[in-house]
C-alpha cells in the first residue's frame, strides 16, 4: 500500500497494467476498515499491494524519468515528445466539465484534449484502436460515493424513471432501467453497435436515438431548458440485464475506467479525485500531466475552492444523514472504492 505525501496535494495513480479482466480483491478485515471518512489525498487500505497491479508512481517521483518507467505499459516506453492525445473520462456529477475545460486551456495548444474514448466520457468504454490515438494519456476522474449518489438523486441526468422518485431510498433501490420504447423493436437481435452512443442492443435502454417517446415527462427537470435523453446503461457483461442499483453501476464503471489502462494505444492512466482539486487546487495535477507528457502548461493552476466545498456540503445534506451513510456503508463495494482512494465514513 502506498500513501501519497500530503504535501503533493492530490491522490493519483499512474498505471498501465493490462486490466482486461476484473480484479479479485481480498476480503476486507476489521483491521483495514476505516471507521471515519479519511483525510483527502490518502489511499485508504487497498485490498492488496497495488504497486504489483498498477505500477504506482508517487507525484514527487514523476519528474524523474527513471522512476516514471514503472508507470509505463509493460514492455513499452513512453516517448515524451509523442503523446498524441489526452482522453478524459468521468461520471456525471464528478466535476468533469470543470477540470476538462481547465486542462484544455492548459495543454490543448500542444496535445489534443478529448472528453471521450470509444464513447462519451460518462459511459462504459470498450477497446477500439481507431478511436484512441496512439501514445495517449487517459485521465479518469472520480467523486466520493456519498456525495456522488446524493447528487445523482437530486439531479438524475439521463434517467427519467429515477427523476420521478421522491426519496433517496427509492432512488438507490430502483433497478437502473426503464421500459423499452416500441421503436427499439427493429434493433432487437441485431449484432454490433447499432444503438445510441455506439452501444449494442443488450447494453443500453433505449437503443433508439433520438428519444422518441415525448410523453414521458423528463423535459425541464433540470431547468434552463436542458434536456437529457434517457440512457440507462445495462450490466457491462453482455447479459442485457439491468443493474439492481446505481451503486452497482458505479462499481463496474470504476473497474471499466481503470481497465482502459490496458488498451493498446494507451501509454498511461492518471486517476484523480474531484475533492482533492476543491480542497487543494490543481497545481499538482498540472505538474503530473507535464511530467507524463513532457509538455508545459500554459495557464495558472486553480486555487483551492473551500467555499465550494462548504456550499456542496450544505447542498448535499442527504450525503451526511446517518441512515444514508449507513446504507452506503453496507451496500457499496468498498474493495473497488479503495482502488481509487475512498473509504467508509
Amino acid at each position: 500500500m502506498v500513501f501519497l505525501n500530503a504535501l503533493t496535494g492530490f491522490a493519483l495513480i499512474l498505471t498501465i497494467a493490462c486490466l482486461h479482466v476484473y480484479f479479485e480483491p481480498t476480503p476486507e478485515t476489521p483491521e483495514t476498515k476505516p471507521s471515519r471518512r479519511p483525510p483527502s489525498w490518502d489511499l485508504i487500505h487497498p485490498p492488496r499491494d497495488l504497486s504489483e497491479v498498477y505500477g504506482i508512481v508517487k507525484l514527487d517521483e514523476l519528474a524523474n524519468s527513471t522512476k516514471l518507467v514503472r508507470g509505463l505499459r509493460l514492455g513499452g516506453t513512453l516517448d515524451f515528445n509523442r503523446v498524441d492525445a489526452i482522453h478524459f473520462l468521468g461520471e456525471r456529477h464528478s466535476g468533469t466539465n470543470w477540470i476538462f475545460n481547465h486542462l484544455s486551456e492548459c495543454f490543448n495548444h500542444t496535445v489534443p484534449m478529448k472528453n471521450k474514448m470509444s464513447r462519451w466520457k460518462h459511459w462504459f468504454q470498450y477497446e477500439e484502436s481507431g478511436k484512441v490515438m496512439k501514445n495517449s494519456l487517459v485521465i479518469a476522474q472520480f467523486r466520493d460515493p456519498y456525495d456522488w449518489v446524493s447528487s445523482m438523486f437530486k439531479r438524475p441526468y439521463n434517467v427519467p424513471i429515477h427523476a420521478n422518485l421522491s426519496t433517496w431510498r427509492e432512488f438507490v433501490n430502483t433497478p437502473w432501467t426503464m421500459p423499452r420504447p416500441k421503436e427499439d423493436a427493429i434493433w432487437e437481435g441485431k449484432e454490433g453497435f447499432v444503438c445510441q452512443n455506439q452501444f449494442r442492443y443488450n447494453e443500453i435502454v433505449p437503443c433508439t436515438d433520438p428519444w422518441p417517446n415525448k410523453s414521458l415527462p423528463y423535459d425541464g427537470l433540470w431547468g434552463g431548458g436542458r434536456q437529457q435523453p434517457p440512457k440507462y446503461e445495462l450490466r457491462n457483461d453482455g447479459s442485457g440485464l439491468p443493474y439492481d442499483s446505481l451503486v452497482d453501476l458505479r462499481r463496474d464503471k470504476i473497474l471499466n475506467f481503470l481497465g482502459v489502462g490496458g488498451y493498446d494505444n494507451v501509454s498511461a492512466l492518471l486517476i484523480v479525485r474531484y475533492e482533492d482539486f476543491v480542497e487543494h487546487g490543481t497545481e499538482s495535477l498540472l505538474r503530473a500531466v507535464e511530467a507524463a507528457t513532457g509538455k508545459k502548461a500554459r495557464c495558472q493552476p486553480y486555487a483551492p475552492r473551500l467555499g465550494v466545498k462548504k456550499k456542496t456540503e450544505k447542498k448535499n445534506d442527504i450525503a451526511n444523514r446517518s441512515e444514508f451513510v449507513e446504507w452506503l456503508n453496507g451496500r457499496v463495494d468498498w474493495d473497488v472504492e479503495n482502488l481509487i482512494g475512498y473509504g467508509r465514513r
